[in-house]
């Protein structure tokens, strides 16, 4: 009878010991934030986006960042040369780094409004890992031309008009 009832005392508590352990911080948790979400640029600009990456200081390893992917709404485009060429290929624990993630080039024929997009950190535990790590919104915004430059303009044109007033009033 106490061969019975051991297996399964035994179970229950392995499941017990099981569940109230914390598991370990694996190398899986970074923060990314962008210093500017929100950037604004003429047509035929380039955008550059900063961000810093976080490894969290619970993690148990290092963090790998493999890669990089990313969406833009057209007709922008993104170039990520600096995640490719400035971000390190990992962070130790608790460690960050600060540089540029990416630029946004608007081009000459964009029209006015706000284009969004995002942009994913790539990685894991190891140098062959391809999970999400960290993904930030961005907003890169086209606007409308200055109400401070269409009023200079209209001053110059009455400015112009009144010159050319006085001098036929003086002939």
């Amino acid at each position: 009878m106490q061969r019975k009832l051991a297996f399964p005392l035994m179970t229950v508590l392995l499941t017990a010991g099981l569940l109230s352990t914390r598991p370990a911080a694996y190398a899986n948790t970074i923060s990314l934030a962008l210093t500017n979400s929100l950037e604004y640029g003429s047509p035929g600009s380039t955008l550059a986006f900063f961000a810093t990456a976080t490894a969290g200081g619970a993690n148990a390893a290092n963090v790998f960042l493999n890669s990089d992917s990313f969406s833009v709404s057209g007709p922008l485009t993104l170039d990520d040369t600096g995640y490719l060429l400035d971000f390190p290929l990992l962070l130790a624990p608790g460690q960050s780094f600060t540089g540029e993630l990416f630029t946004v080039s608007i081009p000459n024929g964009a029209s006015v409004g706000a284009y969004t997009g995002f942009f994913d950190l790539i990685g894991g535990p190891n140098d062959l890992s391809t999970d999400v790590l960290a993904s930030a919104p961005f907003t890169a915004v086209v606007p409308e031309p200055s109400g401070v430059l269409l009023f200079g303009a209209g001053i110059a044109g009455i400015a112009a008009a009144i010159r050319l007033r006085r001098n036929i009033l003086a002939r």
